[in-house]
């Protein structure tokens, strides 16, 4: 998750216009917007995951930055002008976009492979023994053994034979 704030910085620049009107030079503010994300870091991440996050979201945070300028360009641009750089400011939405949908597929991307070893850690922890018993015999039968055997001479038992099964056809 990220925080998006917009911080407005006013800056004193030199215009070549200065020496035109008689303004003392240096004296022209010009106001910038700069846009930041503020991350929630995960411990999923190691360094190369931050490290693309860190790069999409620069690259999200420029695009809004000239969404700005261009949006307060649109101002006081000619009308000739302004459907242009509505186009362009639309283009940087865009780009702003693709990037939160690489973040998005990123994430779900890590999140999918954490889901995955927790369920195999799950599935190693419960042990891996299945004990299989065999009985070939009818329903009567069994009950006979059952009610005529001990569990401490069943093992004696000549009709219980100990070791693999064969395939019968």
């Amino acid at each position: 998750m990220t925080r998006r704030k917009i911080e407005e910085i006013t800056e004193e620049v030199e215009n070549s216009f200065e020496d035109v009107l008689g303004v003392p030079s240096g004296t022209t503010e010009v106001t910038k917007k700069i846009v930041t994300r503020d991350s929630v870091e995960s411990d999923l991440y190691d360094d190369k995951d931050t490290e693309l996050d860190e790069e999409l979201k620069e690259l999200q945070n420029s695009a809004e930055e000239m969404f700005e300028m261009l949006a307060e360009e649109m101002e006081d641009a000619e009308p000739s002008k302004r459907a242009r750089l509505a186009e362009v400011s639309g283009q940087m939405l865009n780009i702003s976009l693709g990037a939160i949908k690489e973040r998005s597929k990123h994430k779900q991307h890590k999140d999918t492979l954490h889901q995955k070893s927790k369920s195999l850690d799950k599935r190693g922890s419960s042990g891996g023994t299945t004990n299989n018993n065999v009985f070939v015999g009818g329903h009567s039968e069994l009950l006979d053994f059952l009610r005529s055997n001990n569990a401490d001479d069943a093992s004696e038992d000549p009709k219980i034979i100990e070791g693999e099964s064969e395939e019968i056809d």
